[in-house]
């Protein structure tokens, strides 16, 4: 037998069996209107949902009308969108008086169902009633702040700006300070969408300062999304991730599935930026279910595209296969132009991915010239240039430089984002004559500094190998390193030279590999790996010993084991060479972690690695220590203390 309906699903069955059997409620009319009055401020939004519901069909439409005004952001904020649109449909479609929430919730909930069009219309029937008024600049701020939002998703950006900073005006005006707050949220999401990400994070601070200020968590967890998204851009994408993971916790615990699963979409990107797929994945099937749930269909195709791309990327073709299966045909179909831009973008790199090149380049060419006719972004515009350039450029169209060229103009405003590091790389590989002014190295050290993944990286690897810079044979080894199994056993299947670049970078490393770098009491000499085969035999545990290949460290009786390309392992490893002089904190997080120190984010996680370090330290001998000690960097350093004759391999 098939389980019975989840408990939450019931209020709308129940509202829909009621809407066909009215009689039903005739003769407990006064029962009932005692319940309702009881629970139309219920503590859960399912007696809520039920009590409003039955009210407007026995004709209690004051109380309801009252009551709906008060929990109407809550309905909305909990995907109760079914019953939004029944009591708004409902007294809208009568000539009577109603707050302005009314109008603002409708058209919201229009929005989010992908009803733009409807949403504005409801939005002008509320303006004109209330501009009418005296002392109405709350009222009017909120329906141009709706309208701002519903033209901000229409990508009508213009007429966006002017609603936002008109609602801005009303609400100075009415010294509101939270909803001042909210509309300079807004704007900072219409300048993020533009490609302004400093405008953007200025709004965006503005606004949180009021929300902690007023303690409004729900408008902090928004806030620190949107600060997320802006960090996305800047490329840190590890302080991306980290804002966006405290939003998607604060609005699971406010219980707000709506803006948790806008959340978590933008969190998993930042994954797979990162090449981690399996959180990724993770996230996006909470995301997808989140979105089903609301039907919010923009949202469930722009998810499954994204899944089917992660199964693509995992050779996985069958449930990619699925994923896709799940998005219709997007021709006639209303959805969010964002979301329509991904999932063509995600179809265009998966054919690139699988190295059907003319087809990549056929469907960006698309999202080109539709960008170009709904007035898209440069950073849209630069997008779909890049991969038009990446594929002439793997098909030997002599038009790849030129277009790759104008995709770098394309993105010559925004350094920093990742995408201007990655054109300038390939153009510079492809076509050195034309890209004079590119520093490879120096891009590849932006690049990997992030954190990035590329996902494609293997279409050029032949291009890095030949052209044998050190940084092009650290993004090689970068990539060999994050490149899960089976995505680099499908990129071998489809780049015949990738298993010759393989076995270079192997080679070059076990080249590496033949000698160690032996210290004894800080003095340094070279030993070969066979003298290293016989010194590990016989430790001498009279002195403290740092077997650094294996991960050993000895004192005596005492040993613990750091784990090699562990944390633990790199930090005292850098602090043994570098005795007895102290580390900066930021060179050693850069030279362990692989990334830039960022005070802010970074401290907690650079404190609790050292104390675990110490902790393992004093378990095998008590004369060694690591301290705190100043140095020219303005975060300070690190030195470790010996006091024993001491003896690593490194």
């Amino acid at each position: 037998p098939s389980p019975p309906p989840r408990a939450r699903r019931f209020p709308i069955l129940l509202n829909r069996w009621l809407d066909a059997h009215p009689q039903a409620l005739a003769s407990r009319a006064r029962d009932l209107e005692t319940w309702i009055r009881r629970n139309l401020s219920g503590p859960t939004m399912d007696r809520v949902e039920v009590a409003l519901h039955l009210g407007s069909l026995l004709g209690l439409d004051d109380l309801v009308i009252e009551h709906f005004s008060l929990q109407a952001y809550k309905l909305f904020n909990a995907g109760r969108f079914d019953l939004i649109n029944r009591i708004t449909g409902k007294y809208l479609a009568q000539d009577r008086p109603l707050p302005h929430y009314f109008y603002v919730i409708a058209a919201r909930t229009m929005a989010r169902q992908d009803r733009f069009d409807e949403a504005i219309a409801v939005v002008e029937r509320g303006k004109a009633i209330y501009e009418e008024r005296d002392h109405a600049e709350v009222e009017c701020g909120e329906l141009a702040f709706v309208a701002g939002n519903v033209f901000r998703f229409m990508n009508r950006t213009n007429e966006a700006m002017t609603e936002l900073f008109l609602a801005r005006e009303f609400f100075q005006v009415a010294r509101d300070q939270r909803r001042l707050a909210t509309a300079d949220c807004s704007l900072g999401n219409l300048y993020f969408g533009r490609g302004s990400p400093r405008e953007a994070r200025r709004h965006y601070l503005s606004a949180l300062g009021v929300m902690k200020s007023l303690g409004e968590r729900d408008g902090q967890a928004s806030l620190l999304g949107n600060l997320g998204l802006v960090e996305y851009d800047c490329g840190r994408f590890r302080r991306a991730a980290l804002f966006l993971g405290q939003a998607v916790s604060l609005h699971k615990s406010l219980k707000n599935t709506w803006n948790q699963a806008i959340a978590q979409l933008s969190l998993s990107k930042v994954y797979l930026k990162m090449g981690q797929f399996s959180k990724a994945i993770r996230v996006l099937k909470e995301c997808h279910q989140h979105k089903v749930q609301q039907r919010h269909e923009s949202g469930v195709l722009e998810a499954a595209a994204l899944l089917a791309w992660v199964c693509e990327l995992l050779g996985n073709p069958a449930a990619a296969k699925a994923w896709w299966d799940q998005i219709p045909d997007l021709a006639g179909r209303t959805l969010e132009p964002r979301a329509v831009f991904v999932i063509n973008g995600v179809r265009a790199m998966t054919a690139l991915f699988k190295g059907e090149f003319a087809e990549a380049e056929k469907r960006y060419a698309a999202m080109l010239a539709s960008s170009r006719k709904g007035n898209g972004s440069d950073i849209e515009g630069g997008d779909c240039l890049h991969g038009i350039g990446v594929s002439q450029a793997l098909r030997g169209d002599p038009r790849a430089a030129d277009t790759l060229l104008e995709a770098e103009r394309q993105f010559a405003p925004f350094p920093q984002r990742s995408q201007t590091s990655q054109i300038r790389l390939f153009g510079a590989l492809f076509f050195p004559d034309r890209f004079p002014h590119v520093q490879i190295d120096e891009q590849v050290r932006i690049f990997l500094d992030s954190q990035a993944y590329e996902p494609f990286w293997a279409l050029f690897a032949g291009h890095l190998q030949r052209r044998g810079t050190p940084g092009c044979l650290q993004f090689l080894e970068y990539h060999l390193r994050k490149t899960p199994s089976t995505m680099l056993q499908g990129m071998l299947a489809r780049q015949r030279a990738l298993a010759g670049v393989i076995q270079h970078v192997e080679a070059r490393r076990l080249r590496a590999a033949e000698f160690y770098l032996c210290l004894e009491n800080g003095l340094t000499r070279p030993i070969h790996v066979d003298d290293y085969q016989a010194w590990r035999g016989k430790y001498p545990r009279q002195h403290l010993v740092f077997d650094g290949p294996s991960g050993i460290l000895a004192w005596h009786d005492h040993t613990a084991y750091l784990r090699p390309g562990s944390i633990p392992h790199g930090v005292v490893t850098q602090l043994l060479i570098a005795f007895p002089h102290p580390v900066d904190v930021d060179a050693l997080y850069h030279a362990v972690w692989k990334t830039p120190f960022d005070p802010e984010t970074d401290t907690g996680a650079f404190k609790s690695s050292l104390q675990r370090l110490q902790k393992i330290l004093r378990s095998v001998t008590p004369t060694a220590k690591i301290r705190r000690k100043k140095t020219k960097s303005k975060f300070g350093g690190i030195a470790l203390l010996l006091s024993c004759h001491w003896e690593a391999i490194l």
